[in-house]
């Protein structure tokens, strides 16, 4: 048989092994205590360096900004040119005027006329813008000193002419060229000389200024040139005669339009 500590004993025992085990668990609980606040010291340091967390805001809605005003050049157009009313525009034209005539260069004594002067008469169609159609009647009558019979003479002139017009019809000032061809009568008061026709033209040009819508002056300056015979009505007792006359013709006129 064992024999059984006495309960003095055991209880010494006992207080013998809980301080032991005080003695021992004292360094681990110093150990950790000290762990214990070296964490918390790091974490406070760490703590106090980590910076302050960004600012972040509260999104807000999307809004579409408005189109930004952008400068576009302009783009510029001629004017449209308005289409001019014409002012002067008349259809038909009946003039008169006044006029000198001086032949030069004659080959022949029969065509030797001095300077003379006259009037003529004229109506016209303007059928179209550019150009007017003119039936014109001329009479001159000239002196006859410097002719070989010493007689007076008429020299009468029948055409039809074209005038060309250089500018529009709405223009005021209205140049223009003519031509044109005729019969022409060269008569004299001459007991030797007969009665010269034939036939020849004129080249020139004048100009128109009108005064208003139905009146207009002007003048003009003609060469004319004509080839003059007395064949058809020739006596037996006088030859046949025959001439080239070369002529200026220079005046002014007035016409009515209408």
């Amino acid at each position: 048989m064992t024999s059984t500590p006495s309960n003095p004993s055991r209880r010494f025992l006992r207080t013998l092994a809980v301080a032991l085990s005080a003695l021992l668990a004292a360094p681990l609980v110093a150990a950790e205590a000290r762990a214990d606040s070296g964490d918390e010291a790091t974490h406070e340091v760490n703590e106090r360096r980590r910076p302050p967390p960004a600012y972040r805001p509260r999104p807000r809605p999307y809004y579409r900004p408005r189109p930004r005003r952008v400068y576009v050049a302009p783009t510029y157009y001629p004017r449209p040119r308005r289409e001019v009313e014409p002012v002067y525009n008349p259809i038909f034209h009946f003039g008169i005027g006044v006029n000198g005539t001086s032949a030069f260069g004659s080959d022949s004594a029969i065509t030797d006329l001095g300077s003379g002067a006259g009037f003529d008469v004229s109506f016209g169609w303007r059928i179209a813008s550019a150009f007017s159609l003119d039936f014109n009647w001329m009479m001159s009558f000239h002196d006859g000193s410097d002719m070989a019979a010493g007689d007076e003479a008429a020299l009468t002139h029948l055409s039809i002419d074209g005038r060309f017009f250089l500018t529009d019809r709405s223009r005021q000032v209205q140049p223009y060229l003519q031509a044109g061809i005729g019969a022409y009568i060269l008569g004299r008061d001459s007991w030797q000389y007969d009665t010269l026709t034939g036939v020849g033209f004129q080249l020139g040009g004048g100009v128109d200024i009108y005064l208003s819508r139905h009146v207009s002056i002007g003048g003009k300056l003609l060469y004319r040139g004509a080839h003059l015979d007395n064949a058809e009505d020739a006596w037996p007792q006088f030859p046949t005669e025959s001439a080239w006359l070369n002529a200026l013709t220079y005046g002014g006129d007035l016409k009515f339009h209408f």
